[in-house]
């Protein structure tokens, strides 16, 4: 990351006092900028010497390796479509011709898998299992890197439990209401049917 990216971010400059706590934000600072961008293993350490007129601030940077994302892993009881529900994550696997010759890296942002794991939960609600939500159902198993620590395999265990299927539909009108369109008639818009699975998107189509 060029430097002239990063100072003029700083809380800390020449001149002004050694605050503490300034110090710490700019470490956490420096240190999201090379996390949001793949480099997982890097670190940053300040260090101090004496100065003609205070302190020589020195930020020591090890970026280490760019990590990028080797393969998304479901495991559990899986019966939904995987390519689907990989495709609703932040976390993106490396782009491959013909599913073998890796032609992109995509960057390991580890911030992402919570937001990922919440991602999956939605997507389960939406398409029927209510109680996917509740519990530890679905959590990060495992990342495992590989020897040189430039890809990632992210783990992510799936118990996807009962998917709830529709028992019946109603209408209930306001007791003002004229009815102007039977419930026979307004039954027969309908894409959620008694008897198939229950699905939010349908729920909203309806």
């Amino acid at each position: 990351i060029p430097i002239n990216t990063l100072k003029p971010n700083l809380r800390l400059s020449a001149g002004e006092p050694l605050n503490p706590f300034y110090l710490k934000q700019d470490r956490e600072f420096i240190r999201e900028q090379y996390l949001q961008k793949g480099h997982h293993f890097s670190s940053v350490e300040e260090s101090t010497k004496p100065g003609s007129t205070g302190v020589i601030l020195t930020w020591n940077v090890v970026e280490g390796p760019l990590v990028s994302v080797e393969d998304i892993v479901f495991t559990g009881n899986i019966t939904v479509d995987e390519d689907e529900l990989r495709r609703f994550l932040l976390s993106k696997q490396n782009d491959r011709l013909f599913g073998m010759v890796v032609t992109s890296r995509n960057p390991f942002i580890e911030r992402n898998l919570r937001e990922d794991v919440d991602r999956v939960k939605l997507y389960y609600r939406l398409e029927g299992w209510l109680d996917i939500q509740h519990g530890n159902n679905i959590f990060l198993e495992d990342l495992v890197f590989s020897e040189d620590k430039t890809r990632v395999t992210i783990k992510i265990h799936i118990i996807e439990g009962e998917r709830y299927k529709i028992r019946g539909v109603r209408f209930e009108f306001d007791a003002s209401s004229r009815r102007i369109f039977s419930e026979t008639e307004m039954t027969q818009w309908l894409v959620s049917k008694p008897g198939e699975p229950y699905t939010e998107n349908n729920a909203n189509k309806d």
